[in-house]
Parts: C-alpha cells; structure tokens; sequence
C-alpha cells in the first residue's frame, strides 16, 4: 500500500518536443496561398520533457482504483446504473485544472468575414496537430501489451475499417498510426483541403471534418482513460484539459460528433459544463 512518501520518477529520453514515434513524420503546414483565419486568443503552452529528476507525489492518485475504470454505462446485461468507482480525470483538483478561466465559446464560433469551410479546415488541422503531441508525449507508454485494443474504459472498444469496409480489432498503437497516417494524407490531399486560391473545397467536405473529429475524439478518450496517469506526471493535465474543452467546444458549434461518439467522457463535459467552461 503506497503512503504520503511514494514518488513515481521518471526519466524520458532527452528530447525536447514529443511526436508519436509511430508516426515518423512530423505534420507539416498547408501552403497558404490564401489567407486563413488569424489563430484564436488561446495559445497552449509548449511543455518541455521533464529534468532527469523529475519526482511528482501521486500517493492520493494511487489510492484511487487506477484508469481505466468506466463509469458511463454498464454492459447490455448490466442495469444500466453508474460504476461505484470514479475514473482519475474525474477527481479533484484534477478535472479542475484548466489554463484559462471562462468559456472557450467565444473562441469558437465562425469570425465575420471567414469562410466557414476555412474555418473548419483551419482547426482541423490544429486541432489534429496538438492531439498528435500530446499522444506523443506517452506514446512509449501506449504498447500492444498494455493497450491490446484501443478501447475507452473497460466497455466501449473500437475497431478499424479498411478500404474493404472490413472492420478489423487493432491495438492502440496500431490503430492511432493508422489514424494519424489516415488523416495526415487528407489533410495534404488538394483535392480534399485546397490550399490554392480560388479552388473550391468539396461538396462533402463537411462529412470529411466530421469523420476526422470522430476519430480525435476517440483518441481523446484512450489517453482519458488509460494514460491519465502518464498525462499528470508530466504535469499535462490542464493543458491536455484545455485542449480537449476547445475541441469539444468546436464539435458542438459545428455539430461535428453524435452523442455515441462524445458518450465515454459525457461526466468529464457535464463537469465542463457545469462549471461554463463548454457551452452548447
């Protein structure tokens, strides 16, 4: 049983931006032969590796049942009642710790004057860029032997579609490269994301944001469940908390996510919302 004197330490590699190593190649950015929208108010600090001796307490983290816990619904079989256990991102002071105080709101909705397909398209592709850093941050914690399939929590689990429409159970390694690989060619693909003037986009180009949110936010949900812990020990947690208030921000005033694909961390944004943080 650990007491008030247990530290967990860490020594990363001596790096000092993380990228998912599944993912060789760092995103690069769109040519902007036209003007895009200028960025939103909110900057997200860069974060730096931890020092060779970094120590952080997490003895109260630890007397809590460890992530993932599920706490939304049980199995078909089950009542449909609440998990007894909290998950960790659900705990104080955690869940509380945020970089900016207010409504991430006013920072979300189209500027005047800003071509609403720029508009998504500009934050899709921030949006995929902070999420790809972030997950690289405890990447070398998410492996086929502690993530066997890239799940959230211990009911809701997903599996991969390939061209063939043939869905297929990946690990969470596995499937986040097919992800990151999967969106990084849509976002360099002119066809899909002009960046030429006078090029139009798609006529689906809002079903093509849509299924690139649909697939962030399942990223949202394995770090959420699985990796909180790595995230507060690199002292993460109210960056990767303000990412993901912006994102779901976004989502809801473009209506980019069904209900299913927001219901794993429906308690953390009800939170987020009680607290004015996210707004409908």
């Amino acid at each position: 049983m650990p007491n008030d004197d247990d530290y967990v330490s860490f020594k990363p590699k001596p790096k000092t931006v993380f990228f998912c190593k599944l993912f060789p190649c760092k995103p690069t950015s769109r040519k902007q032969s036209k003007p895009l929208p200028s960025s939103p108010p909110i900057e997200y600090k860069s974060f730096n590796p931890p020092s060779p001796a970094f120590r952080r307490p997490i003895s109260a983290a630890l007397s809590i049942p460890p992530s993932p816990t599920f706490s939304l619904r049980a199995k078909k079989n089950g009542t449909g009642k609440k998990s007894q256990y909290q998950t960790l991102y659900l705990t104080s002071p955690y869940v509380n710790n945020m970089l900016v105080k207010g409504s991430f709101k006013t920072i979300v909705v189209l500027p005047k004057y800003v071509d609403p397909n720029e508009w998504l398209a500009y934050n899709a592709f921030e949006f995929f860029n902070y999420s790809n850093l972030f997950y690289g941050s405890i990447s070398d914690f998410c492996t086929p032997q502690n993530c066997p399939t890239m799940s959230g929590g211990l009911v809701m689990e997903y599996t991969w579609t390939d061209a063939t429409r043939k869905a297929t159970k990946l690990s969470a390694p596995v499937y986040v490269d097919c992800m990151t690989t999967w969106i990084q060619n849509l976002l360099t693909d002119e066809n899909v994301f002009p960046t030429k003037a006078g090029s139009d986009f798609p006529p689906d180009f809002l079903t093509v944001i849509k299924s690139i949110f649909r697939e962030l936010v399942r990223l949202f949900v394995h770090i959420y469940h699985h990796h909180y812990t790595q995230v507060l020990c690199l002292y993460e947690e109210a960056h990767f908390n303000s990412l993901f208030a912006h994102f779901i921000s976004f989502a809801m005033e473009f209506d980019l996510l069904d209900k299913k694909d927001t219901a794993p961390l429906q308690d953390l944004i009800e939170i987020m919302e009680g607290n004015n943080i996210i707004s409908a």
